[in-house]
């Protein structure tokens, strides 16, 4: 079960993939068009995640994108996470 509230299945599923992925994805829903954000751990970019895309399909594939050009391999010396 995922732990998003977004209204859209496939976005639900891009954010449960970023969130396994290490990255933060933040809910800061009730700030407009705006679901809330994706943002890399490493380099602190954001991706904005909308509340109502257009096409829910095309932007769960622009998330992943976002995660596929944003996963750092880990350097040395880095403890892995445990859950």
């Amino acid at each position: 079960m995922t732990r998003w509230s977004h209204s859209k299945k496939q976005v639900r599923d891009a954010l449960d993939e970023a969130d396994a992925a290490g990255f933060d994805v933040e809910d800061t829903s009730g700030h407009g068009h705006s679901w809330g954000y994706i943002q890399c751990t490493v380099d602190k970019q954001r991706m904005q995640v909308w509340s109502t895309p257009k096409s829910a399909d095309n932007h769960a594939k622009q998330i992943r994108r976002f995660i596929s050009r944003h996963s750092h391999p880990k350097q040395e010396g880095e403890p892995d996470e445990q859950l």
